[in-house]
């Protein structure tokens, strides 16, 4: 359930915010890399735990960011994250989610 609220906030700061409102987690942040890797068509990496968010930011393909959209990739590419950040286990169900659009859980 929680994974689930997780991604409808990224829905919700992404679509009616202008600018988008900010990503505040990891969780969030996995969550839009999912929807923008759903919007591109194409297939979702495979991050494992302890992968670092600032490499899975800069490894995003430009096709990716073009395809997902101003606000959505905004969002991702103003994410504040410290050089220590890392996927959690968390991170991995909402970047799933995410790319199948599952607001659910």
């Amino acid at each position: 359930m929680v994974h689930a609220l997780t991604v409808q906030s990224v829905i919700l700061k992404t679509t009616i915010f202008t600018p988008p409102s900010r990503l505040i987690n990891t969780n969030e942040l996995t969550a839009a890399v999912g929807m923008a890797y759903q919007k591109a068509g194409a297939a979702l990496p495979d991050v494992s735990v302890g992968y670092k968010i600032s490499e899975l930011i800069h490894n995003i393909p430009q096709s990716v960011f073009d395809a997902a959209g101003e606000k959505l990739t905004g969002a991702i590419q103003n994410y504040v994250y410290r050089d220590e950040d890392e996927v959690t286990e968390d991170a991995r169900i909402t970047l799933r989610m995410g790319y199948e659009g599952n607001t659910k859980g």
